[in-house]
């Protein structure tokens, strides 16, 4: 029985098609990677609460809560870091490899965003959309109607976001160890310095950014491995090849 080029490419197609990671199609989960104190999810299109465990897996539509005195983490298949701060709320938009969106309802986030070349990542406000290049930075609530963020390392534009519309305007572009405000009804503004409340933050980053490189290597690995899962998979056996 000789090898057949067509089923071989069958074969292939649809290995690519149902194993996670090698389609650029595939929705990226985020997974808790770690749990301070207690935390609750509301799955797409359920009304519930549910509490948040470490390894649970949330996929685009989850919206995620950290409750008093509490912490969450998620990493994506990609090895996005995103924390969630004591009462912070904010839900999965989007998450692909060519693209990821996440909405911030309230309180204060610290973010490692992979850099990839041509992936647009933003998050969203109420007030402002950020738009992320592979970025390390952190967005906090000052008051109802307002909020400040920060980078730490990186560049993002932040634009100011129509609540009506949702049209982005008067965008401003902010680089590492500078910040940002965003208020009702008033232009984004670039700050000189990293606003206090986002200073604050920065000794966590170290151990975000840990994360983060170890989440990015334990993918490369995985990678590899499904890579030379397709090699052995595609290869005939004894006596079949040409």
């Amino acid at each position: 029985m000789k090898f057949s080029l067509r089923s071989t490419l069958l074969s292939l197609l649809s290995f690519i098609l149902f194993v996670p990671g090698l389609s650029a199609l595939d929705v990226n989960r985020f997974t808790v990677t770690r749990l301070d104190g207690r935390a609750l999810f509301r799955p797409s299109g359920q009304a519930d609460w549910l509490p948040v465990k470490e390894g649970n897996e949330l996929k685009p539509g989850d919206r995620v809560k950290a409750l008093d005195t509490s912490r969450v983490e998620l990493t994506s298949d990609l090895g996005d870091v995103i924390v969630i701060d004591e009462k912070g709320e904010l839900t999965l938009d989007r998450s692909t490899d060519e693209e990821g969106a996440l909405s911030l309802f309230i309180g204060r986030f610290m973010f490692n965003v992979l850099h990839k070349p041509n992936r647009k990542f933003k998050v969203k406000t109420p007030l402002a959309a950020v738009a992320i290049r592979g970025t390390e930075f952190a967005v906090v609530q000052t008051a109802e109607d307002a909020w400040e963020g920060g980078v730490i390392e990186g560049q993002v534009a932040v634009s100011a976001l129509d609540e009506t519309t949702g049209a982005e305007t008067d965008e401003i572009a902010v680089a590492t160890e500078q910040g940002f405000r965003t208020a009702r009804g008033q232009k984004p503004a670039r700050l000189v310095g990293l606003p206090p409340r986002v200073a604050l933050l920065r000794p966590h980053f170290k151990q975000i950014r840990q994360r983060a490189l170890d989440a990015r290597r334990d993918l490369r690995r995985d990678l590899r491995r499904k890579r030379l899962d397709l090699r052995k998979k595609l290869r005939p056996p004894e006596g079949q090849r040409p």
